[in-house]
């Protein structure tokens, strides 16, 4: 089958046709050439989106039309809204109809500024909010002295469904419920009241429709190891011209952006600065995917915003609109590899050990924001985390990151678990519990600075080590006498005892967090970073001043005794 047959058939102008393809991705060059099975696969996947997006926006005119719409808080802070906002705004202005927001929503979001990892995001809808309250989109209802947003609106919902059909946008599922549960009550001239959730690409759906879809889901995925790898081909995209320095190139509004100066290269690509505030990554010609392009877009859509990690802002084409890179944060610092593991001793000589420790607290929040939105790092490689100070890091190449069903396709051998050691990454969806495997191991390099938990005198290699997991430090007594000399011990042994149990249970083939579903997750490992922290902080509490430092050169005194790495 041909292009040019499909589109006779669904009767689209062919022009058109390879128009939009050409946007989302689909390059065919020759639209009389024969398909092949992956690209008719594509094809058919977007003409079944493009008519279920049709479907939605008049099923969202219809709404807009006949309900007054009321939105929750938790569905202003949701990652679509913006999208969503877009979608209905001109359907507002058509049928001259606002959102109707109560005072106590502005409350709760003024509140959310002050949570660091919410401040960005709520800044952002409320200036998206403010805009449409300038158009006359928006109503403020003031009506009730109630003091808890949900009771505000059970009241609101109670008292006007007699006049109006009433919409309450929240993903909120408690609210959901309370609101629902008036259908069941109502007399027979009152209105139904409908409650829906912001779902993907800012689509709205019932509330109890999508809780019953996520029921079925749930049954069918038990687990999380059960997710497939996505079935976007991994196809190489023709691309006439790769832009170099002083080329411009063109984000998907057509707007210009000139290539200044080559910043780095690597084995994708090459990063350059910008005359805006971002840098730009182009790929290398065979590292341009369809599979690349389609997880960039999904990574766009997802809008994170988290100081330090340089996540991809804007798709880029060249002069001939092809897909090329992305635009994403400028990034600062030394490389973690080569400014801390590599001669610690000699690049780290002003640092103490709570610099060691604030380090691993401003790497961990960032992998805890990652998590909390369902991306997985997957290569946890100290190349791609660089360091300005102990609080100021930026997270780079994070389009390779895991993100729903695309997986992260590269792996470091020595931050691998040993359920993965072996295994082709560009093949598999790894899970949160493999990667506090690797949390761990980093979090034992930063307090032992570059030293990897599976080095050993006169031992196998790493690799052979971490599949083993033949931990070689000491703890209670139990060793296997193969820790490395000098002052890899002394540091051990002026770790905290908490620290150490939880690395030698982790690491130790028989520990009780050595399994699968017993690894420290990352909020763990942050709680015992920060009580660290005070223990270090306080130092009335330290009974070896020499625990403070980042090198000691004994093992650790308490009185009279000296405690050589047991305990």
């Amino acid at each position: 089958m041909t292009l040019k047959e499909i589109s006779i058939n669904l009767n689209i102008d062919i022009k058109k046709l390879l128009f939009e393809l050409n946007k989302i991705g689909i390059f065919i060059l020759n639209p009389n050439k024969e398909l092949s099975n992956s690209q008719i696969t594509l094809i058919k996947k977007y003409i079944s989106k493009d008519k279920n997006e049709k479907k939605q926006n008049k099923e969202l005119k219809k709404i807009v039309k006949r309900h007054k719409i009321f939105i929750d808080t938790s569905s202003i802070l949701d990652k679509n809204f913006e999208i969503f906002c877009n979608q209905i705004e001109p359907l507002l202005l058509k049928y001259k109809k606002k959102i109707i927001i109560i005072p106590k929503v502005f409350n709760e979001l003024y509140n959310y500024l002050e949570n660091e990892q919410l401040k960005e995001k709520v800044k952002k809808n409320i200036k998206i909010l403010s805009k449409l309250r300038e158009k006359n989109l928006i109503e403020i209802r003031v009506e009730t002295r109630n003091n808890f947003v949900d009771n505000v609106f059970f009241i609101q919902f109670s008292k006007y469904r007699l006049k109006h059909k009433l919409l309450l946008i929240t993903q909120d599922k408690k609210l959901s419920n309370s609101i629902i549960k008036l259908n069941k009550i109502k007399s027979p001239k009152e209105n139904n009241v409908r409650v829906m959730k912001i779902s993907n690409n800012g689509i709205l759906y019932d509330f109890k429709e999508l809780n019953n879809y996520q029921s079925n889901s749930n049954k069918k995925k038990s687990n999380e190891t059960k997710i497939k790898i996505t079935n976007v081909p991994n196809d190489i995209i023709p691309i006439k011209n790769i832009p170099s320095i002083g080329s411009n190139v063109y984000t998907d509004f057509g707007e210009k952006i000139k290539l200044i100066s080559k910043i780095s290269s690597g084995g994708e690509g090459t990063v350059y600065k910008t005359n805006t505030n971002y840098v730009c990554k182009i790929y290398k010609k065979e590292k341009i995917t369809i599979r690349k392009f389609e997880k960039l877009k999904l990574m766009i859509k997802k809008s994170l915003n988290y100081n330090g990690i340089c996540w991809p802002h804007k798709i880029i084409f060249n002069n001939s609109g092809e897909f090329v890179g992305y635009l994403m944060p400028m990034a600062f610092g030394k490389e973690l590899k080569r400014m801390y593991f590599i001669e610690p001793k000699k690049k780290l000589i002003n640092w103490k050990k709570i610099d060691a420790v604030n380090l691993a607290i401003t790497i961990l929040e960032k992998i805890n924001y990652l998590h909390s939105n369902n991306i997985i790092l997957g290569d946890i490689n100290p190349m791609n985390i660089l360091v300005v100070n102990p609080k100021e890091v930026y997270f780079v190449d994070t389009d390779s990151y895991q993100i729903e069903r695309f997986p992260c396709p590269v792996g470091t051998i020595e931050f691998t678990p040993p359920e993965l050691q072996g295994k082709n990454f560009g093949n598999i969806i790894r899970t949160l519990k493999n990667e506090y495997f690797a949390i761990a191991i980093l979090l034992f390099m930063l307090m032992l600075p570059g030293k990897h938990p599976y080095s050993q005198k006169g031992g196998e290699d790493i690799k052979k080590n971490i599949k083993n997991m033949n931990f070689p430090y000491t703890f209670m007594k139990q060793t296997n006498k193969v820790a490395p000399e000098g002052m890899w011990v002394f540091i051990w042994s002026h770790l905290t005892y908490a620290l150490k149990e939880k690395f030698f249970n982790i690491f130790n083939k028989n520990g009780k967090y050595s399994h699968l579903k017993t690894r420290l997750n990352t909020k763990q490992w942050l709680n015992e970073m920060e009580k660290y922290k005070l223990f270090l902080e306080n130092n009335s509490k330290i009974v070896d001043k020499m625990s403070l430092n980042m090198f000691p050169t004994r093992y650790k005194k308490l009185g009279n005794l000296i405690y050589k790495n047991n305990k």
